[in-house]
């Protein structure tokens, strides 16, 4: 964004940098906030959906691959165009772009596409050695996901909204943390969601109750809600204010995620997705 200059006197702020006043604004931008936030929750329950439904045929796989192929470079685009943006649509572009490369991972991974080497059924005389043969069994799609990440943060150097960056560095983070807590233990760590081509991935799964990093993830999680809906209420530009709110909804569904990982009992959230796909 252009500074204009003036001469004996100081510039005026944009609408874009001004604080905030009146009990208007404020409600205003509560309700701008309130309905993105609504949008995360339908994007994570919509993308989720799609994904599973996806994994019911070779044909509709083909569409996951599509779906990779063609969200990927869009999401990378997206965020290039964002990066000096400072308004609440700057914001929201940024997000987009950041979930959409996630969603690209997701579906090439789900689909069956971009995993990891085959593993061997050869027994491991370590605990290490069955967690080092975990991390190779998923070792492509971690490449995928390196590689949108360094992507990225290349398209927005240079600008001042990087939250396409964070955003797709938080799904990451969070989704890594949800597998590790998955490979030490949990009691419901969602094998229905796993398609039949990638079953074999169940050898990672450790015993069927809860190990102590679960809880300690989830209050972990919380904290991070917290403290992003803290630099959301203190951000002045608006682009920030609502990119931390959108990265604190992440973070709460994050929290949410990790608790039902720790219950006895199975969400039917997305019961419709997995008949679409043929199994339940």
């Amino acid at each position: 964004m252009t500074v204009p200059v003036t001469l004996g006197r100081r510039p005026t702020p944009s609408a874009d940098e001004r604080p905030a006043t009146g009990g208007g604004e404020t409600g205003a931008r509560t309700g701008r906030t309130g309905r993105a936030l609504a949008l995360v929750l339908l994007f994570w329950w919509g993308a989720t959906g799609v994904i599973i439904a996806l994994q019911r045929s070779a044909g509709t796989r083909l569409g996951a691959l599509v779906l990779a192929a063609v969200a990927a470079p869009l999401g990378v685009w997206l965020a290039g165009r964002a990066r000096h943006a400072t308004s609440d649509g700057g914001g929201a572009r940024a997000f987009l772009a950041g979930a959409l490369c996630w969603t690209a991972v997701s579906a090439a991974f789900y689909g069956g596409w971009v995993v990891g080497p085959t593993p061997s059924d050869a027994p491991h005389s370590t605990i290490l050695a069955h967690a080092l043969d975990a991390v190779r069994a998923t070792a492509y799609s971690s490449v995928l996901s390196a590689t949108l990440l360094a992507a990225l943060v290349r398209v927005t150097r240079g600008g001042t909204n990087h939250f396409g960056v964070c955003t797709f560095a938080l799904f990451w983070a969070v989704h890594e943390l949800a597998k590790l807590n998955v490979f030490l233990g949990v009691v419901n760590p969602g094998t229905q969601f796993l398609p039949e081509y990638l079953l074999y991935l169940r050898r990672y799964f450790g015993p069927a109750e809860n190990s102590p990093l679960l809880p300690a993830s989830v209050v972990a999680l919380l904290g991070l809600t917290a403290w992003l809906g803290w630099r959301a209420w203190r951000a002045p530009v608006p682009a920030r204010r609502l990119g931390a709110a959108l990265l604190g909804a992440v973070a709460l569904l994050a929290a949410f995620e990790h608790a039902v990982l720790g219950a006895p009992s199975q969400l039917g959230w997305w019961d419709v997705f997995l008949t679409l796909r043929g199994s339940r």
